[in-house]
């Protein structure tokens, strides 16, 4: 994978999850997993969103990857499909130039937007084919049930 790991998803203790229904909604759709490497390689926001500073949002923080190919929403509002109603992609806010901790890509550090596509591109590849992958085991799972 084309992104380094910064750190591990915290999900707000109010939501009240079970592993198992975490498990069904995070595989329900590719925004969800996406929303989950947003949060594990993206920078925490300068300023979060609203419905961040609401308490509204599935993870603790308010989390965006600053690089072309990704959406320019955080995980919270990407996590269910809501991406398009996040504030900072309304009010086209980026990790400004002179953030001490904008993020470390593919082990080199970094400010800002970044120049290449090529890590969106196989972060989107990677997050399709583990999608994928978990779709072939529920169907094969539920193809053994029928039988």
């Amino acid at each position: 994978m084309g992104q380094d790991k910064k750190r591990e998803p915290v999900v707000r203790s109010t939501m009240g999850l079970r592993p198992e229904r975490w498990n069904e909604d995070l595989g329900s759709n590719i925004q969800n997993v996406e929303a989950l490497f947003i949060q594990m390689v993206g920078c925490e926001a300068s300023v979060r969103c609203d419905h961040c500073l609401a308490g509204r949002g599935i993870f603790a923080l308010c989390v965006v990857v600053d690089e072309p190919g990704f959406p320019k929403c955080c995980g919270n509002c990407m996590y269910g499909g809501k991406g398009a109603k996040c504030t900072i992609l309304q009010h086209g806010q980026t990790q400004p130039d002179n953030v001490p901790n904008a993020g470390v890509y593919g082990g080199v550090a970094t400010t800002g937007m970044q120049t290449s596509a090529a890590p969106a591109a196989r972060l989107r590849a990677d997050t399709t084919a583990s999608l994928d992958s978990v779709i072939i085991r529920k169907e094969l799972s539920h193809q053994l049930i029928l039988y």
